[in-house]
């Protein structure tokens, strides 16, 4: 047998992963809005990929494990290196913004590293659903950087708006590791997360064919 867990309860998981990388490769050939696309399918796989996970009954302690280790991991390479990789796309070139870049990237893997110490330790103490989150989880960039990118056109000044794009991520860094409690969406705030990230993608995508 392979090394690793393959059935439904990761699968979701993955396949936010191979968008993200999707988004990476796009991005690297500076289709900007491609890559924001693939940001946006990452961000709604793993809105839903704990809730198709939590289906299967009698999950194994090694599986619960392996499902909070590769979730933060896929949230590394989605959440952390694409918008990073993004932003050089388009044209975020200098040291100021590779060290910008860094500080967004540590955040991150704070905040995640974080979160995996803590979510084993409250699965040790009980079997409760999470009601909320310390610190503002990582998955919510895939929500703020295609919501920014969408005023791009209405912007004349390309060099204000990578300034935008730079302040965007020390903002989102600093709330990664600042100790503010965000209750957990239930499933209607799921639904109307979904629904905004919707709504992103088709300004998005008229802003891609010229409507906007």
């Amino acid at each position: 047998m392979p090394v690793g867990y393959y059935n439904y309860t990761v699968v979701v998981t993955y396949l936010s992963a191979v968008a993200g990388v999707i988004g990476i490769g796009l991005a690297m050939r500076c289709n900007i809005y491609g890559a924001m696309f693939c940001l946006l399918i990452s961000g709604a796989l793993d809105s839903i990929d704990g809730k198709v996970a939590s289906k299967k009954k009698g999950r194994t302690r090694s599986e619960r494990a392996f499902g909070v280790q590769i979730d933060s991991l896929c949230d590394l390479v989605n959440f952390a290196f694409l918008p990073v990789v993004i932003g050089y796309a388009f044209g975020q070139r200098t040291i100021t913004y590779m060290g910008i870049a860094a500080v967004y990237v540590l955040g991150a893997i704070i905040r995640l590293a974080y979160f995996n110490v803590d979510e084993m330790e409250r699965q040790d103490r009980t079997t409760e659903r999470r009601s909320c989150y310390t610190g503002m989880p990582v998955t919510t960039v895939a929500l703020l950087f295609p919501l920014l990118y969408c005023f791009e056109p209405l912007i004349e000044n390309k060099i204000l708006f990578n300034d935008l794009y730079a302040c965007m991520m020390v903002i989102c860094a600093a709330l990664f590791v600042i100790p503010i409690n965000i209750p957990k969406p239930d499933k209607k705030g799921i639904i109307a997360l979904l629904c905004l990230g919707l709504a992103i993608f088709v300004a998005l995508l008229l802003a891609c064919i010229g409507v906007l």
